[in-house]
């Protein structure tokens, strides 16, 4: 029988990422990579880091020489101690230790190079290996205790109330002598899973198969885009630049930020508790939209054969700080006769509040698209919306409170302050547009700089400074 493959797709060649090789050069860079060239020192320090207690690291801090400990590993012990909740991985940091290795992923390409052109990919990768490898923590967290450890907690206390209970009905149970082997080996078994239930690092792997991922995760994971300090760096994007070929990778655009939305809660993990058997069932959201769950599907309802009603319990849900953001093209880059185009950005975890409408920014993050839901989808057929998953910003209007003066410019100041004319000189070197009218540039220096941001008990903030430009 012949068979027509006249309209079959042709096969895909290229060379494919090899996760399994980039998970081992990720892992790593965690545990090795230091935060300058001190790779000269002993790499015991590194390797003996979890055998480290809390007081040599404070005397190495104390001795300023806390760049001889991996970078990453100290900023994953903060997490486990309750001390961090955003940890940022730079990829110049990756570009410097694959340099000082001498080492490339794969026919010379960067680890870089390949995050750059799947982050979205990299962020649970990155995510799965610090969670395999996150430390002990080496302080008491007993004040920092969530709802997910209380539920840990009777969860672990309700499987040991359980083995207790089957200890005791074996204990009086007659049994015949040829069984008594049998119930040896059960209490072997038993005092065995007690042992286990101790170990801290059983418990971790218990709660790992019991809950999800995204649900023991007390981090945010961020990507900082490579900058001129490792090597050639990518200009940043107008947002007309933004092209279909920059799915899924990471871009930086530049803009001035024109809305920003209240930061509300956007749900990862919602958590159903079960009528019947009081189970626990986790659900991980990775939309914008899902359906909620309703039967049990627990070990005892389906033995009962008939499932109870599940219902959503707030506090056992894992809620992330959302805020959506609008960024408009610069006035500049909009060519003769056009409108400004806008991108919408989504700023998740620790980057909320770090924009402001008015600030002209360099926002670095993932280009995703969504698709439409609701009535929407089904005008929309294929069409999809596009947004920029943010991972890091950068200001280009510093803030006063954040304006740093050096003793030279508190010096310029002091002597533009003792002249008889210092009005004069503040009012004519503003505007040079106009000429002359020095009266006016005086009401005009009064308008940019004689303003006071208030800001009401309510909430409402009146920005003092306005745009005089």
């Amino acid at each position: 029988m012949n068979v027509d493959t006249s309209n079959a797709l042709p096969k895909a060649y290229g060379s494919y990422p090899d996760y399994i090789r980039l998970s081992e050069e990720i892992e790593q860079f965690l545990k090795e990579f230091k935060s300058d060239s001190s790779y000269d020192l002993d790499d015991q320090v590194a390797a003996d880091f979890y055998d480290r207690n809390e007081e040599d690291i404070e005397l190495l801090r104390e001795e300023n020489d806390i760049n001889a400990l991996p970078k990453y590993q100290l900023l994953m012990q903060k997490i486990a101690n309750r001390e961090l909740e955003n940890i940022t991985i730079e990829l110049d940091d990756i570009i410097r230790f694959e340099s000082l290795q001498n080492t490339s992923y794969q026919n010379g390409k960067s680890l870089a190079t390949e995050i750059s052109k799947n982050a979205n990919h990299f962020l649970e990768l990155f995510s799965r290996i610090i969670d395999e490898n996150l430390p002990q923590p080496t302080k008491p967290i007993n004040d920092k205790d969530s709802v997910l450890d209380v539920i840990i907690h009777q969860r672990r206390l309700r499987t040991k109330t359980l083995e207790e209970e089957r200890e005791r009905e074996i204990a009086r149970s007659n049994l015949d002598p040829s069984r008594t082997g049998i119930d040896d080996s059960n209490n072997n078994n038993n005092s065995n899973n007690d042992n286990n239930n101790n170990d801290p690092t059983n418990e971790l792997n218990t709660a790992h198969e019991l809950f999800p991922p995204q649900l023991l995760r007390r981090y945010n994971l961020y990507f900082k885009p490579v900058t001129g300090a490792t090597g050639k760096v990518n200009k940043p994007l107008n947002i007309r630049n933004v092209k279909g070929n920059h799915i899924g990778k990471l871009i930086t655009i530049r803009g001035i930020v024109t809305r920003v939305s209240d930061v509300k809660p956007s749900i990862e993990v919602q958590a159903y508790t079960c009528d019947a058997c009081g189970y626990e069932i986790f659900q991980e959201i990775k939309s914008k939209t899902f359906s909620p769950m309703i039967d049990c599907e627990s070990e005892i309802c389906k033995a009962n054969r008939k499932p109870g009603r599940l219902f959503p319990s707030t506090r056992a849900s894992k809620f992330t700080p959302y805020q959506d953001v609008k960024i408009q093209e610069l006035a500049s880059d909009v060519p003769p006769g056009n409108i400004p185009r806008m991108l919408s950005i989504h700023v998740k975890g620790g980057l909320v509040r770090s924009m402001s409408p008015g600030d002209l920014v360099d926002v670095s993050g993932i280009f995703l698209p969504q698709p439409y839901t609701g009535f929407q989808a089904l005008k929309a057929g294929l069409l999809t919306e596009t947004y920029l998953e943010a991972q890091n910003v950068k200001q280009h209007k510093r803030k006063y409170e954040n304006l740093g003066l050096t003793d030279e410019v508190k010096a310029k100041i002091e002597n533009l302050r003792n002249q008889d004319n210092f009005y004069d000189i503040l009012a004519s070197s503003i505007a040079p547009e106009i000429f002359g009218h020095l009266d006016i540039k005086k009401a005009l220096l009064l308008l940019l700089v004689g303003g006071v941001t208030k800001e009401i008990g309510d909430g409402m903030r009146i920005r003092g400074d306005i745009n005089i430009y």
